[in-house]
């Protein structure tokens, strides 16, 4: 019978000796105390890195933030900006840790901060492992103050819009660099609201700006506007008396009727005794002056009327009220 290796025949039965079956040690059980102390060992190792590393982290000024960069800064003055992020972050958080600690420090807490400006469009503050932090500020292209009733509520514009209402009492109302707009139309305005377009803010300011020279005398702050029935923008000199324009009216046309009535009828007048002067039209100015009657008040500035000279137009218009 031809059998296969490792196969058993059939019917046999393999036993085995004890004399040659070899006997195997027994295992040795391993020590519990040398194990449970290596433990103990290592856990307070743990605790002394983890301690060690918190005390570092939080109550050394390793990691405290000094550096402060104030960056994309125009018209806010960056150095007394940083002074006062630096003096906020000033003092104890609590405990050991210090208010300017890295991991302490919010830039969203920074970032409202500097936001208190108005001149502020936006801002974003970025940490900077270990001691830095930069502020990146976004200023107001252009900074008109919106203001209703009279400057009891005044608001920051953009763009023709709405911005977020500012204390009126603040000196950046009081003496804005821009342009400071008193709205004679409403009672009040709304955030995020568009009275005007972005191009009327620019008109608003550049004839108030060219004014000056237009009349020779400075315009004065806050320009009044009322829209409604017509689009009317009053200017004050610092003379006392006013200029009234019409802000559909083209603005260098408006400049140009403005520098009319200063070279002819203001030649034969006292500047003192001029009321307003009304330029809103563009072949009549209207104007008054103390202790004239209503019905001379009224100047031709049609082309027929611009080849006379100073004397004979205003002769022209006292004589034009006499044969009425």
């Amino acid at each position: 019978m031809i059998m296969k290796r490792g196969a058993k025949a059939r019917g046999t039965k393999i036993v085995h000796s004890r004399l040659t079956t070899k006997n195997k040690a027994t295992p040795k059980k391993k020590s519990t105390t040398g194990r449970r102390s290596r433990r103990w060992i290592f856990m307070v190792a743990m605790v002394f890195f983890v301690a060690g590393t918190l005390y570092i982290l939080l109550c050394t000024p390793m990691v405290e933030v000094r550096d402060v960069h104030i960056t994309h800064t125009t018209r806010v003055d960056a150095m007394a900006l940083r002074e006062r992020i630096i003096a906020s972050l000033e003092g104890r958080a609590f405990g050991c840790t210090a208010k300017n600690n890295f991991f302490i420090v919010r830039p969203q807490v920074v970032a409202d901060m500097v936001r208190e400006d108005v001149r502020v469009r936006d801002v974003r503050v970025t940490k900077v492992f270990p001691h830095g932090l930069v502020v990146d500020v976004e200023e107001y292209t252009l900074f008109p103050v919106w203001c209703v009733r009279d400057g009891e509520q005044c608001h920051v514009m953009e763009g023709g819009c709405i911005g977020r209402q500012i204390d009126p009492t603040e000196d950046i109302v009081r003496s804005n660099p821009s342009m400071i707009v008193y709205d004679t139309g409403h009672d009040t305005v709304v955030e995020g609201t568009c009275p005007v377009t972005a191009d009327d803010v620019q008109k608003i300011a550049y004839v108030g700006q060219e004014l000056t020279y237009a009349v020779d005398t400075r315009i004065m702050q806050p320009y009044r506007v009322d829209f409604r029935g017509s689009r009317e923008v009053t200017y004050t000199t610092d003379e006392g008396w006013a200029i009234m324009t019409d802000l559909g009216r083209d603005s260098d046309a408006t400049l140009a009727t403005a520098r009319l009535f200063m070279s002819t009828v203001m030649q034969e007048q006292k500047r003192s005794d001029l009321v307003y002067i009304d330029v809103r039209f563009p072949e009549k100015i209207f104007y008054k002056m103390r202790n004239m009657p209503a019905e001379q008040q009224v100047e031709d500035v049609s082309a027929a009327s611009q080849n006379t000279s100073p004397s004979d137009k205003v002769s022209d218009v006292q004589k034009s009220t006499k044969d009425r």
